[in-house]
This record gives structure tokens, sequence and C-alpha cells, in this order.
């Protein structure tokens, strides 16, 4: 009997390690899913306020309530590394709106490097509304 129990916490002590890196790794997936789905919501909420939007001078506004509103939303895995809204993917497109975001994980560690990617990021097209202002 007693030898039996210099097993169980053996073989504890050998499961627990891969146990843990498992729930962990599920945790962090987790984070980073919904690290994903706030930052697409934000890309496309961005695309859809510059595309009703006429010109390009509100541009910087949308960018910036976009990135004080998503920081509070989002865990603390990642980072805002760039936010970019442009006319079009090439500058003389002006029928659609592009917006990228790029993010950049806040820490390293080697485990977590292999289930975490270092930088993700969106991109997100909107045709312009070809509306024109009533008189």
């Amino acid at each position: 009997m007693r030898r039996q129990r210099g097993q169980v916490i053996v073989e504890f002590a050998l499961i627990l390690p891969l146990f843990l890196l498992m729930i962990f790794g599920l945790i962090y997936s987790g984070m980073l899913f919904h690290d994903y789905s706030t930052i697409s919501n934000m890309a496309r909420s961005a695309a859809r306020e510059a595309a009703i939007m006429q010109g390009t001078s509100g541009y910087s506004g949308i960018k910036t309530y976009y990135l004080n509103q998503g920081q509070g939303l989002l865990t603390s895995l990642y980072k805002t590394d760039s936010f970019d809204i442009k006319k079009g993917k090439e500058d003389n497109n002006d029928d659609e709106v592009y917006v990228n975001i790029t993010m950049k994980r806040n820490f390293s560690f080697p485990l977590i490097d292999i289930v975490l990617p270092e930088t993700f990021g969106i991109d997100y097209y909107m045709r312009k509304d070809q509306t024109t202002p009533s008189s």
C-alpha cells in the first residue's frame, strides 16, 4: 500500500506539467480569439464609418475613436501596432475604404511562442456609399 502511494505521486508529478500546459494553452487561445473578434469588429465599424463619410478629413478622428474604444476591450495579450484607414488599397481608388489593423504581442515567453502568434492583422474593405447629400 505504501509503495503504491509513492507511485501515484510520481505519476502526478509527470502528468501535471503537461496538464497545466494544455489548460493555459486553452486559456490563452480563448483570449486570442476574443482579441481577434474585438479587432475584427473595430475594423468593420471603422470601415463602415469611413465609407459613409464624404472625403477623407475625418479618418483620423475615426482612428482615434476606435483606438481608444478598443484598448479597453482587449485583453492584455496584444497592443495595437498600426491602424490605417485609406481610400483604397491603392490611393487612386475612390470607390472603397481600406482598413488595416495590426496587433503585436505584449510579451515573449518560450512556450507561449508556440501557441500565440507574434503579430496578427485584419484587413477590411468596404465600398463607399455613393449617396449625394439632400438639398
